[in-house]
């Protein structure tokens, strides 16, 4: 399975829990819990990104001397 698919799963998956955890009991407490937990992984992958788009101008390593 590639990485995309698996990466998008997982954040279907949240949305899906943040979304349906309405039904039951406590439900406002569960719909945000899971909404916190959404925004979390949200968060974590964007400094990830960050990381990434800044390590790719940097260019640790590179001889050309720019």
């Amino acid at each position: 399975m590639p990485r995309s698919a698996v990466r998008t799963g997982t954040a279907d998956g949240a949305r899906r829990e943040a979304a349906g955890a309405g039904a039951g009991t406590g439900g406002a407490e569960a719909r945000r819990s899971a909404a916190a937990r959404l925004a979390m992984t949200t968060g974590i992958f964007n400094l990830l990104w960050a990381a990434v788009v800044v390590l790719m101008i940097v260019r640790p390593g590179s001889t050309t001397g720019v």
